[in-house]
């Protein structure tokens, strides 16, 4: 499992320092801590990387606690947050609670309290992400996206393909990964792609495509929706490779057009296969698998599959001609 990391803004240094080295150390939970005094300087860490923890002054000059707050669930959603304030009030507990703040610690508090604090957080947040659905892939939808992204891969001629979820699950991937913290990624990826998800449904287009790009001194990579739980990203190699981001759009687009096509026939045949067995629970002798003749009888069936249908299921052999 990879450490947990925690990020802190706290414009007095002795105090910020303070934070660090308490929830750093072995006895504090041993995280990966990094320290900003302010606000403005977090928030652009947190546009950089991900972080499983924010915690933050409410008082700082610039942009205050709550303001960063409010920011955080924009770019990171699945971010926890902890406020510290010396000014407590009911004011200030009911703009917490607005900005969904895990946990509110008035000073002055002791680090024992702080570190079971963070610890508390950290694990009610694991248990809520753990908790959402992820999408599922059947071995078959998986055999035939493996391949798609296998084909991406090399027309576009990019180190890595990856799909994965809104909660930063890999589902599959082509390629080898670079030597990164690849959890922190995905996660960070995941909630960039949430923001393009929000725009989707207030222009009510659930069918666009995206593109995100990141060029830096060794990656580029390319990120896309393919579907509102499902997300791709291209990652490159930018030594001796000369693709330009127009050629690499192309491939993206196509292959997110046949990966949607491969997640909707695979939604589709779960559908046909869980009416197909619910009618064999109800009355085994109704169910015909063979295509039926066009005539007023089959109204009396409860399942219907034609030939195309059950050799998708897979309740004919493989191996048998296409019928017409």
């Amino acid at each position: 499992m990879s450490q947990e990391r925690i990020l802190i803004a706290e414009d007095e240094s002795r105090v910020a320092q303070a934070l660090s080295r308490a929830l750093s150390l072995p006895e504090g939970g041993g995280y990966a801590v990094e320290a900003y005094e302010s606000g403005e300087e977090a928030l652009a860490r947190l546009n950089e990387t991900h972080f499983d923890l924010l915690i933050t002054d409410l008082r700082m000059p610039g942009m205050n606690g709550l303001e960063l707050l409010d920011k955080c669930h924009e770019v990171s959603p699945n971010t926890g947050s902890i406020l510290i304030t010396a000014f407590g009030s009911p004011q200030i507990e009911e703009n917490a609670a607005r900005l969904a703040v895990d946990a509110y610690l008035t000073k002055p508090f002791s680090m024992r309290t702080l570190v079971q604090t963070v610890e508390k957080t950290l694990q009610a947040r694991s248990q809520k992400l753990n908790r959402q659905p992820r999408v599922t892939l059947s071995d078959a939808t998986l055999h035939g996206v493996q391949k798609r992204m296998e084909t991406l891969r090399q027309d576009a001629g990019v180190h890595s393909v990856l799909l994965f979820d809104e909660t930063g699950h890999l589902l599959a991937e082509s390629g080898k990964r670079g030597d990164f913290d690849a959890a922190a990624f995905l996660a960070s990826l995941g909630n960039a792609m949430a923001a393009t998800n929000a725009v989707s449904e207030v222009l009510g287009d659930q069918e666009a495509f995206d593109l995100h790009f990141y060029e830096g001194k060794q990656y580029e990579i390319y990120s896309a929706r393919v579907t509102p739980q499902v997300f791709l990203s291209l990652l490159m190699d930018k030594q001796g490779n000369n693709s330009r981001i127009g050629m690499v759009w192309l491939y993206l687009r196509r292959a997110i057009t046949d990966l949607r096509n491969l997640i909707a026939s695979a939604t589709s045949d779960e559908k046909i296969r869980k009416e197909w067995e619910e009618a064999l629970r109800k009355d085994y002798s109704s169910v015909e698998v063979d295509e039926p003749a066009a005539s007023p009888s089959t109204k009396d069936h409860k399942a219907v599959l034609n030939y195309a249908q059950a050799k998708r299921l897979g309740l004919l052999d493989q191996d048998l001609p296409e019928r017409n």
